[in-house]
């Protein structure tokens, strides 16, 4: 898992990657996102750390990077491939349905 707070380090960590990257724009006061929190760490260890990475951008700290993607509720969970969104979810989604859509891209 990596923590961004910069544009630089959202490049060099999700568009620049070769892996799926799953990215989760959060807030440490909200109570779905400490929800998802370990769903997302499962998908990690599911698919392999060689296959996907997670990058967490706290929306309080990163504001910038907020603006610049458009994040208007959280938990707003991106998941690049090519450095390109192939996936946008907005809100908890429960542990089978949301491995689902992260097996879909790899």
């Amino acid at each position: 898992m990596v923590n961004i707070t910069t544009v630089q380090e959202f490049d060099a960590n999700v568009i620049a990657s070769t892996k799926v990257v799953i990215v989760d724009f959060y807030a440490d006061w909200c109570g779905p996102c400490r929800m998802l929190s370990p769903i997302l760490q499962k998908a990690i260890d599911q698919f392999g750390s060689e296959n996907v990475t997670l990058v967490k951008v706290n929306i309080d700290d990163a504001e910038s990077l907020a603006v610049a993607h458009n994040i208007e509720g959280i938990p707003d969970i991106r998941i690049y491939k090519g450095g390109k969104v192939v996936e946008k979810i907005v809100g908890f989604r429960p542990e089978p349905e949301f491995l689902a859509i992260v097996q879909r891209h790899l």
